[in-house]
């Protein structure tokens, strides 16, 4: 069980929003990256019980499903004392989740042991994914943190920043995924069917050559440039933004002439 603590001295990152096919676990999982090249330690669990995204993609990652109010003792239980943490809870559970954290009073449980929240919210202009991101800030409010995700490539934004909704949010964080031609995807899933799983973009750059993983590179790089300057969501309240030394990206293109053209 988590100790208390006077301050904060943790992250909690989560999305919550019930709309699936938005990048969560590929935000979730570019975070991670982000945390590693940073030398931030982190936890990761899966929450998700039907994909297993993350837990996937990540050996050291946790599978413990969420299904039921009580769940999510399991998930808070299983937390560290690691200074960023997250969960890849499932899509299509806001109203579970929330309810969850509303019985069980956890975000006042999680401040008192010195860990902040984080809320990945995704500007998903559908009408569920409108839903669901109201229902969440309308019981959260601002006793936590957001960082926004824009997704050009899975959903348009434009309705999302144009409604009352979109107004509480103008002053957050935000990341916009960059999008990636549909030949780097297409090359992407024939190294995830040669490798037996699927692979992240960013895993992917150890295993493409020529253009492809120039542009990969390319898209790390605009991905963790967005998660650098959305750090104080990312890193517990008050740590000093990481020397990135440009997340080793100069060193590493620098090494293969190919990386360049």
């Amino acid at each position: 069980m988590l100790e208390k603590v006077s301050n904060h001295v943790s992250r909690l990152i989560c999305p919550l929003q019930s709309t699936g096919q938005v990048g969560k676990s590929t935000v979730l999982a570019s975070i991670i990256e982000y945390l590693k090249v940073t030398d931030t330690s982190y936890r990761a669990i899966d929450a998700d019980g039907e994909h297993k995204t993350l837990s996937t993609w990540y050996n050291d990652v946790q599978h413990i499903p969420f299904a039921e109010k009580h769940d999510l003792l399991s998930v808070l239980g299983a937390l560290g004392s690691e200074k960023t943490q997250l969960v890849d809870f499932p899509a299509q559970a806001t109203t579970a989740i929330l309810n969850a954290l509303a019985d069980f009073d956890a975000i006042s449980f999680l401040a008192e042991r010195g860990i902040r929240v984080t809320v990945v919210l995704f500007a998903n202009q559908d009408q569920a994914g409108m839903m669901a991101a109201a229902d969440i800030y309308r019981t959260l409010g601002r006793t936590v943190d957001y960082l926004v995700v824009e997704n050009p490539a899975k959903f348009g934004s434009t309705g999302f920043w144009r409604s009352r909704l979109g107004k509480a949010f103008e002053n957050d964080p935000r990341l916009v995924l960059p999008t990636l031609p549909d030949d780097i995807v297409y090359q992407v899933n024939l190294e995830s069917k040669k490798h037996g799983k699927i692979l992240h973009f960013i895993e992917a750059i150890k295993v493409i050559d020529g253009l492809e993983k120039s542009a990969l590179i390319s898209w790390r790089k605009e991905v963790f440039t967005a998660l650098h300057k959305a750090c104080r969501v990312l890193l517990p309240v008050g740590a000093p933004a990481p020397d990135t030394n440009e997340f080793g990206i100069r060193e590493e293109v620098r090494s293969n002439p190919l990386d360049l053209y």
